[in-house]
């Protein structure tokens, strides 16, 4: 069996790993970072590993093969499946698994059923680590009988939730308000109590008002999962505003959500840490006091 990666970074390479486990599959990606000298060995190195084969460009992926998953940042989905469009044939299927707005998803499926392609949109509903495939996905669009057997072929870990591209993105964003959300309410909190010595006390309370029994634990995994990802998160919770705006709701405390994690992104805890992020709230909390802005502060 062979599918492709339209980008190719942690998401993707984890797939490709874990369904390695289960079928005989051959592999084939295009990464934009190919194009850049300055990141294209990072692309080939994680290729290269895994016996993934480099497409030269988005058009040698499309006449490569027919079943296409969409792995890009939020920013960059729209634009990555419209340099594949004009390549694509009733044979194609492309699966969308971007985390953005249901809006963003119907205008990606515009431009590729126009070019009698089917499009699916596909919301990945937990971590890609450590299950990889088989973390639970929520899958809606056109003739479900023939996609959802496709996709549990490839033994994917599927749920269908309607015929219509956006049913499934929309749980994906509306979710992330929580759990994106608690991540910044927890490393805010933490990071303004740690150097008072009251991180712990605070913890503790809440999580008997909250009933959750391990909530030291819980803040030492989201904010470790911030300070790794806080760019991506921050991309995500755009699109989280852009679907509230869709369904005209308010979109504060995802506009809110979004600058705080961009913030946490921007201290760039890979390099302080030399690679090695702690699951350790009081590292972290230190480290996040280095760069916190009080809002309004143009320093």
């Amino acid at each position: 069996m062979q599918i492709g990666f339209l980008g190719f970074g942690e998401a993707a390479s984890t797939f490709v790993q874990t369904l390695r486990t289960e079928l005989d599959l051959s592999v084939i990606t295009f990464d934009r970072l190919l194009d850049d000298a300055a990141t294209r060995q990072i692309v080939i190195r994680r290729a290269d590993a895994l016996s993934v084969i480099c497409a030269d460009n988005a058009i040698a992926l499309a006449n490569a093969t027919h079943h296409i998953f969409s792995t890009v940042t939020a920013d960059q989905s729209l634009l990555a499946v419209q340099a594949l469009c004009e390549h694509l044939t009733p044979d194609h299927v492309i699966f969308d698994m971007n985390s953005v707005s249901p809006g963003k998803k119907r205008a990606t499926a515009e431009l590729v059923c126009a070019q009698g392609a089917q499009y699916i949109d596909i919301a990945v509903m937990a971590p890609v680590l450590p299950r990889g495939h088989q973390t639970p996905m929520l899958v809606s669009g056109p003739n479900q009988a023939v996609i959802e057997s496709l996709l549990r072929q490839m033994h994917w870990n599927v749920s269908w939730k309607g015929d219509a591209i956006g049913d499934a993105s929309v749980v994906k964003m509306l979710r992330s308000i929580l759990i994106k959300g608690m991540e910044s309410l927890i490393s805010e909190c933490v990071t303004a109590a740690e150097p008072l010595g009251i991180a712990d006390e605070i913890l503790a309370s809440a999580g008997k008002t909250l009933g959750i029994s391990e909530m030291a634990s819980l803040s030492d995994y989201v904010m470790e999962r911030v300070a790794l990802h806080g760019q991506r998160r921050s991309e995500e919770m755009r699109e989280v505003a852009a679907t509230l705006t869709e369904l005209g709701v308010s979109n504060h405390m995802a506009h809110a959500i979004a600058d705080h994690q961009q913030m946490i992104a921007t201290l760039d805890a890979r390099t302080y840490f030399k690679g090695s992020v702690p699951k350790d709230r009081s590292q972290l909390g230190q480290f996040f006091n280095r760069g916190q802005q009080v809002p309004g502060d143009d320093a």
